[in-house]
């Protein structure tokens, strides 16, 4: 049998060996096990490597050939199975969501020799595995001939039964221009590091990223009105072999901004995360938040009655997941919040320090009732100022054959006193990130349908209707700079959301993502504070609509990426007074932004490691009635910069 035929042998059978098994590990796991004929093979280093984000997560077989990734988000992977002397098992593997439990049987084959003959080497089949994964493989390999080239003795042994510390590093700079609503024109420059690898028994990984801004035309002068700001964000993460987890955070934020009435804004977060494995199937996660906001949360174009001047909020968490029975799983946390909110600059009647506090209790699982279909089920009770709520949530998951899998799913509160008025909250969240439906919703519903088109291919539709409950402001940029890209939503509002993604193999080395998220809706009862309501507190009937939708090409094995994204976000108040009016305050933004990507390779002697990046952006709008910008004014953003790995 040819190398390329054995390779076509492996990958196929690995790949019929994929099963979603619900027995084999918990929620949100992928686990599985590596063997050799009968036997199974201990030491085996398995990766599983996202291919359209680029993102290795690595771990090794333990005596029984078993190993286990924790959390792996939704996506296409590949998973590979390396030990010396045995040719590599490669499959691929599609992830439907971070939820998703799987199991995976790798087979791998000796490598055959006829005593003339060289064996056949790992790079022979290098094109099948990706770059990242090809240089961890190498220093594996430069590693175990520098231990086999030693004497062997005693001493010898000893030391070499502790693996030396393999190490990355990723470092990155960009400078550019840039023009925005709140600051004007500004010279911006980042930089990014990142260092990973195995120390001893931990998998280390360190990742900071900084970025700078100052105002163009002069040094930066209260007196003149120009702007200076900075960002900085780093995380610490430690992975021990038994699946303990330590995770530090912290984003430090800062915009000197002379122009506005407001003075400076600063945003700080802090998280302190603690994981650890309970027993085969269970985990238990204990995490600490610190958030500290001057004027962060204020200062939008549109902005209603209860916005905090300053805020700090202390927030502590547990829970425990893990398997009851081999067909129901559980999820069952606490967490606390202690909040001080300043509405120094707001009417008397939320004037002052007011103190706030929380308490939340919650349960949640999900049983196979048959092969193809789960149930899920959950309660949230939250306790905040006196005021108590209770929220059931439920589903279903079916799947139908091998390509269609379908969900439901519901939430809605129920408040123990509903002649008690509930103590209003104010929330903020990033789009995109987590769950749809939470907790703080009046109800929440969500239909979803995907359909596997092929070994490549998937589409997904699904809708979602809500209620908003409390003010909400949802940012649609996490970059600190880009803060006014948000609208607010308000107790009452419903939305309703269609959501569309589609993942294609263009080419063989090509992968294309396309998603589209549209929605509109409001009703709620809105009562202005900001700039652009001369009547004040006058109440208005909230109206807001959004569209997002991205397109993210990736050739695999490389740095080269084009990603194209456009956020059209509007927000229009109209009157409740019953009388006519023409300057209602309306916000409208639009941002359109193109990355591009190449790597290095064509310079031989780079190989892959190196990257140049582009990005830039075009953005227009903001609030129509208060004469801040020209609506159809244009404001840029072009950085560029170059990125290495070694």
């Amino acid at each position: 049998m040819s190398l390329s035929q054995r390779i076509g042998t492996l990958a196929a059978v690995a790949a019929l060996t994929v099963t979603a098994s619900a027995d084999a590990s918990r929620r949100g796991d992928l686990a599985g096990k590596v063997s050799s004929g009968r036997s199974p093979l201990p030491t085996v280093t398995v990766y599983a490597y996202e291919l359209a984000n680029l993102e290795l997560a690595k771990t090794v077989s333990d005596s029984q050939g078993g190993f286990f990734f924790s959390q792996l988000p939704a996506g296409l992977y590949k998973v590979i199975a390396f030990k010396r002397g045995f040719a590599p098992a490669v499959l691929t593997l599609r992830r439907a969501s971070t939820d998703s439990r799987q199991f995976v049987d790798l087979e791998l084959v000796p490598e055959p020799t006829d005593g003339r003959a060289k064996p056949v080497s790992f790079w022979d089949v290098r094109s099948q595995i990706p770059g990242d994964v090809l240089r961890d493989i190498q220093l594996l390999e430069a590693e175990a001939e520098s231990w086999e080239s030693q004497p062997i003795d005693r001493s010898t042994v000893r030391t070499a039964s502790r693996a030396p510390a393999r190490i990355e590093t990723r470092m990155g700079a960009t400078t550019g221009v840039r023009e925005s609503l709140d600051f004007g024109s500004a010279d911006v420059a980042s930089a990014e590091v990142g260092v990973s690898g195995q120390l001893n028994a931990f998998a280390v990984a360190f990742d900071g990223r900084f970025s700078e801004l100052s105002a163009q035309g002069s040094d930066f002068d209260r007196d003149s009105g120009a702007t200076s700001g900075s960002s900085q964000v780093v995380s610490l993460k430690l992975e021990s072999k038994d699946r303990s987890r330590i995770q530090v955070a912290s984003n430090s934020n800062r915009l000197l901004n002379s122009a506005s009435d407001a003075g400076d804004i600063d945003f700080e977060h802090h998280r302190v995360s603690w994981s650890q494995a309970v027993g085969r199937n269970g985990r238990t996660d204990v995490s600490a938040q610190y958030t500290s906001e001057n004027n962060y949360f204020r200062e939008a174009l549109i902005e209603p009655v209860g916005i905090p001047d300053a805020s700090r909020s202390l927030h502590l968490s547990g829970r425990y997941s893990g398997n009851v029975t081999k067909k129901a799983t559980i999820e069952a946390g606490v967490s606390y919040r202690e909040r001080e909110i300043d509405y120094t600059r707001v009417p008397s009647a939320f004037g002052g320090l007011m103190p706030q506090e929380s308490v939340e209790l919650y349960g949640r699982g999900g049983v196979s009732v048959l092969p193809a279909m789960v149930v899920q089920y959950g309660l949230y009770s939250t306790l905040r100022d006196g005021s108590l709520s209770l929220s059931p949530q439920g589903g279903l998951m079916v799947e139908f054959g091998p390509n269609w899998r379908a969900s439901t799913s519901f939430s809605t509160r129920i408040d123990a006193d509903e002649d008690q008025e509930r103590a209003q909250d104010f929330l903020t969240s990033f789009y995109g990130d987590g769950e749809v439906c939470r907790q703080n919703e009046r109800y929440c519903y969500e239909l979803g349908l995907s359909r596997l088109l092929g070994a490549n291919q998937q589409l997904s539709v699904g809708a979602v209707h809500r209620k908003i409950g409390e003010t909400q402001r949802v940012y649609f940029s996490d970059d600190f700079f880009n803060r006014l890209d948000s609208i607010y939503l308000v107790d009452g509002d419903t939305l309703p959301e269609l959501k569309f993604e589609l993942t294609r193999r263009l080419a063989p080395r090509v992968l294309a993502r396309v998603q589209s998220n549209v929605a509109a809706g409001g009703g709620g009862l809105f009562r202005s504070n900001g700039a652009t309501s001369a009547a004040g507190t006058t109440p208005y009937e909230n109206n807001v609509r959004y569209l997002v939708t991205s397109f993210d090409t990736q050739f695999e094995h490389t740095s080269t990426g084009v990603f194209l994204a456009f956020h059209h976000l509007q927000q229009e108040l109209e009157s409740m007074t019953g009388l006519q009016q023409t300057d209602n305050p309306e916000l409208e933004l639009e941002r359109l932004q193109l990355v591009l990507s190449q790597d290095l390779d064509v310079l031989h002697a780079l190989a892959s490691d190196w990257a140049v990046h582009l990005n830039m952006e075009l953005s227009r709008g903001g609030a129509t009635t208060d004469g801040l910008v020209d609506g159809d004014e244009l404001r840029k953003r072009v950085t560029g910069g170059v990125a290495v790995k070694f």
